[in-house]
């Protein structure tokens, strides 16, 4: 415990200074548990020799036993430098009864290979093989410990090169060496055996170290330790394993691959390799997590001339834990120190390349996980007690024992993380729909690569015809176009919301996968869908199923978003000039900075907006008829004189609004305008709830009718000073009038209800201040005069006959209501609270006449109303009343 928490701090502090001090300070513990080992004469130690492990009994004459000291010393002194002297030299090698005549000579270039009287060797066969090997390499057990034997069993599952290796126990002239990893050559024999035709090995040479000095100063040397050198693409710099095959030829294929790599072409490198190896690799390479085994001199490539593509021979003297470098492995992977390890780099750059590694990935840590981590634990179980049982070069049994188990763990936690990253996937899509264009703007979230399986798109009204469809990448390169044709009998509504097509296409071929950037960190990739209908479409809905191809589970719900946005109702608007030149449906003049719409019957097909001018006149006698769906849009202050009519071409169609959208200080007058058959309608992000609505203008509306609208609202106005009088609101929709944070006066208007609607008010003011006097309310369902959100108002001399709620006040709203006749309603005054944010609200019944109601007044517990006003503050009110001075009305108003 105390070695493993050591272990870790130093491993912290040295990724956090980028100094490697846990060597230096593992090695110190390691000593300490060193001299308990040997001290300790009850320690259990596991017997070498009980027949479980192969011993190997080499024999070396005394002048080999010089010799190879000798070699070793000058190794140690030189830096660790590669020495001329190191040759092969005759020995004898017996396993169990079978003798050998053999070759050795010391392996290795680094110091975990020498170390006091043990070192790492080669040996070579003179005659008969041994288990099929002629050459194989004897390695000090804590240089590899089980990484070269995990790697082989994870090659068994990915069907690569079978490696033959083993743990064994090496004894020389007698004298017991310990526990050693024997591992086969990468030679002739060995592809042979793996039934490689024509193949051969390329490896970068080991003269690059025979002649530096480690992090020395001489010759061209890379600034930080590793097997990466400067001349690691040169085949100048390559040996090539015996083979009879033309030399030059082979030579030219490696120099092919070198010479992609320096390019950075990813293609070319890609082609050059069987895939399907190298991905199964990857996938090895990625579960055990080392990068030590693809750099350099270690890397070793296996050319088949019977198939013209690279392999990699699988090994490994390195397992660690895996990281994931925002959200993704590549970075972690195939990063050396400063640089990045360009072959791997250019490799893990193509998408075809990663998903096939994503799929052996996930096919492993799935369906064979549990077969694999029993060889594992099998493996490390057998092992450990031989491994802590005897004393190492260097490192104590605590180390082996430690480092054993946190490989083993690592194993199980790089599988983890792996299972957990492919599973990881979302899919946005932005959706743009304009007149008969709907663009999909699709942003996979995912490691994994998905597809779609189908794309349904829920239309307002059923569509038949053509489709035609271009996918685009990020770069707007054209990756694929279809055609698609509806039948409309093949239509149907979709539980009464709408008509549904799929548009799915060949679209489903299409991998949709984050790439990754120059560090190799995943980027967000976006595909683009364009979908052309022949006629404009009203897009209500879209459906969306994907496919993950790594895990094969389709995306949740939850994980696809999906927004919808429309530019259908959006419109540029020009300069005065142009607007007069261009529109074709009206005729308008512009002079004196002002439209003027000239008298005449005009039928509009197309949304208009009239430019921002100082107002627009539309004469007297002129007649407006409106398409379905279209508005009349002004940002011009609107002047009506007389006999305007608006309204739709076809009843049964309402057309959208017609509608006005000012500044403060703005003035709108209208008198005499006869408006119907509107509705509502959103245009340039701007919502109309009436078929007549007027935002941020002082309107005043005179002897005007305004009915048979089927919007929220027949009239609706907002923001600004208000006085409407003398004018018709009939059979409306919902509400007759709406008016929202206004101030003036309603006077001697008549307000009729269809009898159609349960929710429609006759008047409803909110955040309002408002006079409401001598006007007719009749026959409402719902609430003929509806006043809230702290509305304050002045309810005098109306007549309400056989409405539901003739007064509604809510809201911290106060009212005052006086000389009114209610009479035949259901409740005459109610008050009460809709909404916390506000509260309760008053009403003060300074005297009305009351007849035939159900009940009079009628409130909740926050509200309040007051049947006794004080004599002062009636005579007050009815004065600046008399008097028409609103403005200190109001105030004084909201100071009772």
């Amino acid at each position: 415990m105390v070695f493993n928490n050591i272990y870790s701090f130093s491993d912290n502090l040295a990724q956090r200074t980028n100094l490697d001090f846990r060597y230096l300070i593992s090695n110190s513990v390691d000593k300490i548990y060193d001299f308990i080992d040997m001290v300790n004469l009850f320690k259990f130690r596991q017997n070498i020799f009980d027949g479980t492990l192969t011993v190997l009994h080499l024999k070396l004459s005394d002048n080999d036993i010089i010799h190879f000291d000798e070699t070793s010393k000058q190794f140690v002194n030189e830096g660790h430098k590669i020495s001329a002297i190191n040759t092969w030299r005759n020995a004898d090698l017996r396993v169990g009864a079978d003798e050998f005549s053999v070759k050795v000579k010391l392996h290795g270039d680094s110091s975990s290979h020498w170390r006091n009287n043990e070192r790492s060797y080669k040996v070579k066969m003179n005659g008969p093989y041994l288990n099929q090997m002629r050459r194989f390499n004897l390695i000090l057990f804590e240089d590899r410990f089980l990484r070269g034997s995990t790697a082989s069993i994870l090659a068994k599952h990915f069907n690569l090169y079978n490696v033959k290796d083993e743990i064994v126990v090496l004894k020389i002239n007698g004298v017991t060496q310990g526990i050693y990893y024997l591992q086969e050559a990468f030679d002739k024999n060995f592809l042979e055996r793996n039934k490689c035709s024509n193949c051969v090995t390329f490896k970068r040479s080991d003269d690059y170290w025979a002649g530096h000095v480690r992090m020395g100063d001489h010759g061209l040397i890379y600034d930080y330790s590793g097997h990466i050198t400067p001349f690691d693409y040169d085949i100048s710099s390559s040996t090539m394993s015996s083979t009879d095959l033309d030399h030059q030829f082979l030579n030219y294929k490696l120099d092919q691959l070198f010479t992609a790599v320096k390019e950075g072409d990813s293609k070319k490198i890609i082609e050059l390799f069987d895939i399907d190896s190298l991905s199964s690799f990857e996938a090895l390479r990625r579960i055990m997590g080392f990068t030590h085994d693809i750099e350099g001199d270690n890397l070793i490539l296996v050319y088949s001339a019977s198939t013209g593509k690279f392999t990699i021979v699988p090994q490994s003297e390195e397992i660690r834990k895996i990281r994931l470098n925002n959200g993704g492995i590549e970075n972690f992977m195939n990063l050396n120190g400063k640089e990045f390890i360009p072959l791997f780099y250019y490799i893990n750059q193509n998408d075809n390349f990663r998903l096939l590694t994503n799929k052996k990935i996930y096919s492993l840590v799935t369906q064979e996980n549990d077969v694999f981590i029993k060889e594992i634990e099998d493996l490390n179980e057998l092992i450990t007690p031989y491994a802590t049982s005897y004393n190492m070069k260097e490192r104590s049994s605590n180390y082996a024992k430690f480092i054993l188990n946190y490989e083993k763990d690592s194993i199980h936690k790089n599988m983890r993380i792996l299972k957990e990253n492919l599973e990881y996937n979302k899919l946005y899509a932005n959706v743009r729909t304009k007149q008969n264009t709907i663009n999909f703007e699709i942003i996979p979230d995912s490691i994994s690569a998905l597809t779609l399986n189908s794309i349904k798109l829920n239309f307002s009204e059923p569509y038949f015809g053509k489709v035609d469809l271009v996918v685009k990448d990020e770069f707007d390169q054209v990756l694929q176009r279809h055609k698609f044709f509806f039948e409309k009998e093949n239509l149907e509504a979709e539980n009464g919301k709408g008509y549904e097509i799929d548009v799915l296409g060949k679209t489903n071929e299409l991998l949709l996968m984050s790439t990754l950037d120059k560090e190799l960190f995943p980027k967000k990739k976006t595909y683009h869908l364009e979908y052309v209908f022949d006629k404009k479409v009203n897009l209500i809905s879209s459906k969306i199923n994907v496919l993950n191809v790594v895990t094969s589970q389709p995306l949740k719900d939850k994980d696809i978003h999906i927004s919808i946005a429309t530019e259908n109702n959006y419109f540029d608007i020009g300069d005065a000039d142009n607007f007069v030149k261009e529109t074709k449906d009206l005729l308008f003049v512009y002079e004196k900075d002002g439209f003027t719409l000239l008298p005449g019957e005009y039928i509009l097909n197309e949304d208009i907006i009239v430019p921002r001018a100082s107002n627009l006149l539309i004469s007297s006698g002129t007649t407006i008829k409106i398409a379905e769906g279209k508005s009349f849009i002004s940002l011009s202050p609107i002047i009506i004189k007389d006999k305007v009519i608006v309204t739709a071409q076809n009843k049964n169609k309402p057309f959208g609004t017609f509608a006005f959208l000012g500044k403060p200080g703005d003035v709108c007058q209208i008198e005499g305008l006869d408006l119907s058959f509107g509705k509502e309608a959103l245009v340039n992000g701007v919502y109309y709830s009436g078929g007549l609505s007027i935002h941020n203008c002082d309107t005043t509306i005179r002897n005007s009718k305004i009915h048979h609208n089927s919007a929220d609202d027949g009239l609706n106005i907002k923001y600004g000073n208000v006085l409407l009088e003398g004018n018709v609101f009939s059979n409306n929709f919902a509400d007759q009038v709406d008016l929202d944070f206004t101030e003036g006066a309603v006077l001697n208007n008549i307000f009729k209800n269809p009898g159609k609607s349960g929710n429609g008010d006759g008047l409803d003011l909110s955040g309002s201040k408002m006079l409401v006097k001598q006007n007719i309310f009749t026959g409402f369902e719902d609430k003929a005069l509806s006043i809230g959100e702290a509305t304050t108002s002045l309810v005098i001399e109306n007549s309400f006959e056989q409405n539901n709620i003739s007064i509604a006040v809510k809201d911290a709203s106060t009212v005052f209501v006086e000389g009114n006749i209610i009479e035949d309603s259901n409740i005459a005054i109610n008050n009460y609270m809709k909404k916390p944010l506000f509260g309760g609200s008053e009403t003060y019944d300074l005297g009305n006449q009351y007849l035939n109601n159900i009940e009079i007044h009628k409130k909740d517990k926050e509200s309040v109303i007051y049947t006794n006003t004080p004599e002062n503050v009636t005579n007050t009110i009815k004065k600046l009343t008399a008097k028409e001075n609103y403005p200190l009305l109001y105030k004084f108003l909201s100071k009772i």
